[in-house]
Order: structure tokens, then sequence, then C-alpha cells
């Protein structure tokens, strides 16, 4: 018999950031200019279509960084300076609408990975309108959430502990970040 009443509830996070896919966007006061970086955050879409996730960037072109999801819901990350860009598609997972999903991209100066929940999630590089894969990114924007700086691919969806580093984190380092419940 149960005394007491009943059994509390289980935890549920409710604190994470809901975008409606319609010019929401959490903006940041200042630039955050580096060159080598990891970009990570729980996401949960609920569309298929081009969705910013966060990054930083120019209002035009693809300078910057930044971490999204495709149109065919694969994993996104692209760096650029001007009118030139590196950026890769994972390869190996498709994203799904209404889960949450840690997603990752990481940039030496040289290398751009993305990860899902702290696994490379292959994917090939692939160079637009440059020679080499070696980017130095140029800013004029803030670092934004839920968007990217093109004011197009905004997130209809759920974001949840965005991280930024000046450094590349390892896999086991990502994994870390991840967690071992699969939840943010």
């Amino acid at each position: 018999s149960l005394t007491g009443g009943a059994p509390p509830e289980p935890f549920v996070n409710t604190a994470y950031l809901n975008f409606d896919g319609t010019n929401d966007v959490v903006t940041t006061t200042s630039k955050v200019e580096i060159q080598t970086i990891t970009l990570s955050c729980w996401v949960r879409t609920q569309r298929t279509s081009w969705q910013g996730v966060c990054g930083c960037g120019k209002s035009t072109g693809y300078d910057g960084y930044r971490l999204g999801v495709s149109s065919g819901g694969e994993i996104h990350g692209l760096m650029g300076d001007a009118n030139s860009f590196v950026y890769v598609n994972g390869d190996t997972t498709t994203i799904q609408n209404n889960t949450w999903r840690f997603i990752s991209t990481t940039y030496d100066g040289t290398t751009l990975k993305v990860y899902l929940a702290g696994e490379d999630d292959g994917g090939s590089m692939v160079l637009y309108n440059r020679s080499d894969s070696e980017v130095t990114m140029t800013f004029d924007d803030n670092f934004l959430i839920g968007s990217w700086s093109d004011n197009i691919s905004d997130l209809l969806g759920h974001v949840d502990e965005v991280s930024l580093f000046n450094k590349v984190l390892s896999s086991e380092e990502l994994a870390t970040l991840y967690g071992d419940d699969g939840d943010p």
C-alpha cells in the first residue's frame, strides 16, 4: 500500500529555448571571434529543412562559423570567409524530428568535422570557391542561437546547452559533454 501520496513525477527538463521557425533568435551583445572552434548543443527539430541552430558571421555571405541541420536532416557545419567557405554534412545519421540530439562541429584551421553524441558523423569536407580548407573567418555580426545570420534558416524546434570553445575538443571530451542519459 502507498502512504504519503503519489510518488514524485520524474524530472523533465523544460528549461530549453523554444523557436517557432519565424524570426525567433537569441542574439548576444558581442561578436565571438575565434579561428579554432568547437560548437555544440542539444537540438530537437520539428521540421525537415535548412535550419540554423547557432553560429556567428556576417549578415551576408558565408563568413564565420555555424552549426545546424541540412534539408536532408544531416548535421551541418560551415566555416567561411567572404564568399568562399568549407562545409560538411554528416553522412551516417539523419536527425529525426521531435527527438533530442547532441550535435557538434569542430574546426582546427584546416579540418572541419561534425559529431553526433560525441561520435564523428562522417561526411566529406566540401570546398566552395576556394582551393584549400584553411579559412580565416571574418565577422560583423553577433553570435546567434535559433538562426543563422542569413535570416532565412530559422529553427523550428528547441535548443539547450549551447557551448562554444576556442579549441577543438576530442571525441572523448564531446562524449563527456553529451553525458550518459541521452537527454539534455
